[in-house]
């Protein structure tokens, strides 16, 4: 198996998905979708101005399912009419949380001559993944094949709910205190080697609701029954509604997307041939 990095940040990823679009709108909060079959309206809202508008014979709609799954709240996108048979899906997934804190050091520590004493004379300087059976943080990987003084500590489902309740400060505290039994090291040396440390909270944000979906108990159709399109008018997208067992992957949620949009270039060709031999 091979392991590839985008350099430079993940943002790379739809800035390149985005080039050569006429128009993207940044900032703006999509809170209502008004619909019928064969038109659209999503109403968005614009911190300190007025809400905007935008129509179209049709849409994809890719937000996160914790998203989606929301009827009220600062997160909720109405939809006018209800989705109902999209919405029950939706609630035949679930959304997982996940803990990751990316720490930067002084130097990659565990490529040093001196931890070879603990690891039998072996070099870690092509280390990759680490597994633990740590209580809070278990699994680490580094930037391999990039060679970098950074590593990234993650926990998944009840492990991260409990980790993340604590806060921020306390996830980072614990994380590095993960790593110091890990590698056998002094949590204040582990400290004095780190230079930045960033941990996000996907539970606590109002625009993705958790980290990634899984399926519940009794939804095994439900992701193939959230990406059909309702009326040829609403398509959706993203990781959730893959049926390909990609749920969860950046594949998964671009392979969703391409899906939905080759859907609705056939509909729109089939519309303009229609017009023309009339």
């Amino acid at each position: 198996q091979r392991i590839g990095r985008i350099l430079d940040g993940y943002d790379h990823v739809p800035a390149a998905l985005a080039r050569g679009l006429g128009s993207v709108r940044l900032e703006h909060l999509v809170r209502e979708i008004t619909w019928e079959t064969g038109a659209v309206e999503v109403r968005c809202a614009r911190h300190g101005a007025h809400d905007v508008t935008i129509a179209a014979r049709a849409a994809i709609i890719t937000v996160p399912l914790g998203v989606l799954q929301r009827t009220d709240g600062p997160s909720a996108i109405a939809f006018t009419p209800e989705v109902d048979d999209v919405r029950r899906a939706a609630n035949q997934l679930a959304m997982g949380t996940v803990a990751r804190v990316v720490l930067l050091f002084r130097e990659a520590f565990w490529e040093a001559r001196r931890m070879r004493r603990r690891t039998g004379g072996r070099s870690l300087a092509g280390l990759s993944f680490l597994q633990s059976s740590d209580d809070d943080v278990a699994t680490w990987w580094t930037s391999a094949p990039v060679r970098a003084p950074m590593m990234v500590g993650w926990a998944g489902g009840p492990k991260a709910a409990r980790l993340t309740a604590r806060g921020a400060a306390e996830v980072e505290a614990r994380t590095i205190a993960a790593l110091s039994r890990l590698f056998g090291i002094r949590r204040q040396h582990a400290e004095s080697l780190i230079e930045g440390c960033w941990y996000h909270d996907w539970d606590d944000d109002p625009l993705s609701r958790g980290a990634y979906s899984y399926t519940l108990v009794g939804g095994t159709t439900a992701a193939k029954r959230l990406a059909r399109p309702v009326e040829r008018t609403l398509f959706f997208a993203g990781e959730a509604a893959d049926s390909g067992g990609r749920t969860g992957t950046v594949h998964g949620a671009i392979g969703t997307g391409t899906r939905a949009a080759d859907a609705l270039l056939r509909l729109t060709t089939q519309a303009i041939r229609s017009r023309r031999r009339q």
